[in-house]
């Protein structure tokens, strides 16, 4: 027999049916020994260890779980051409910074997701795939996932402009899929001038809504809600665009001290609160 955190025992334990406890069990009586006086489940040793269990005190042995305070998941085929893959070429194509010029640029979108009348928050993907290029249609290029704060997300996706191909330099339009994990999510409004970038594809379903933005060069207004930077210093880059999205101003330097949630994302998206079974 073990005491936790796992509980086990070979031994059974049954009361008897017509005993006062037992009858209370069947009219009001709702007590975790109330098993006990089931002919049938208290023969077996796991309802004993299911007892134990639930009868546990908070210094009895047991596993902790807790949530990181970074809660940010960054995946990338291939981060950097010339420092992670330089020598696979198949990967060059799908490099998130093929730094085909001096500068990094980088871009950030905004995202909000309301849950009912909640201010629960909620955990957002976004997938950068390739667009149009032989080479990097459909192809993954990198995963971001983060959870909002204040009910909005700023997560980086890799830019639509050039890429690095075996036969050198090429353009491809980068596919930005949105996803949430949620309950019933659905779009409920994109901002004005990313609408003529909306688009439909087949290469994940699980997509709420996705989007061929325009090069950096392009980008500009709160119209957008994506925001961009650039930089020889990869990190200042991404600083920059970072709080850029936080502060919703294009003029914002590394540091966003007063994030403005509410306004200038690119997407709002509308989800229900789980509800209890049974």
């Amino acid at each position: 027999m073990s005491n936790g955190p796992v509980f086990h025992s070979n031994n059974t334990l049954c009361y008897n049916k017509s005993s006062q406890f037992c009858v209370s069990c069947s009219e009001t009586l709702r007590h975790t020994d109330c098993i006990f006086c089931d002919s049938w489940r208290c023969a077996f040793p796991s309802s004993l260890s299911y007892a134990m269990c639930l009868k546990a005190n908070e210094t009895a042995p047991h596993y902790s779980f807790y949530q990181s305070n970074v809660s940010l998941f960054e995946y990338s085929v291939c981060e950097n051409l010339q420092q992670d893959c330089p020598s696979v070429q198949t990967l060059w194509p799908l490099a998130w910074f093929p730094r085909v010029e001096d500068l990094y640029w980088v871009g950030y979108i905004k995202i909000r997701v309301l849950v009912d009348r909640t201010t629960e928050e909620s955990a957002v993907r976004v997938v950068s795939r390739g667009g149009n290029h032989p080479e990097t249609l459909g192809k993954v290029f990198g995963i971001r996932e983060d959870t909002t704060i204040d009910q909005t997300a700023c997560i980086e996706f890799k830019g639509s402009g050039d890429i690095l191909t075996q036969a050198g330099v090429a353009s491809d339009q980068t596919i930005v899929e949105v996803l949430v994990e949620g309950t019933a999510c659905t779009v409920e409004n994109v901002a004005s001038s990313l609408q003529q970038y909306q688009t439909n594809t087949s290469f994940n379903d699980a997509a709420i809504v996705s989007f061929k933005p325009p090069s950096a060069s392009l980008i500009s207004g709160e119209g957008f809600g994506i925001y961009v930077a650039s930089n020889a210093d990869v990190k200042t880059a991404k600083a920059t665009a970072k709080a850029r999205c936080q502060c919703s101003d294009f003029k914002e330097g590394q540091t966003c001290n007063s994030p403005r949630p509410k306004i200038g994302y690119a997407v709002s998206i509308a989800c229900k609160t789980r509800r209890s079974r049974g």
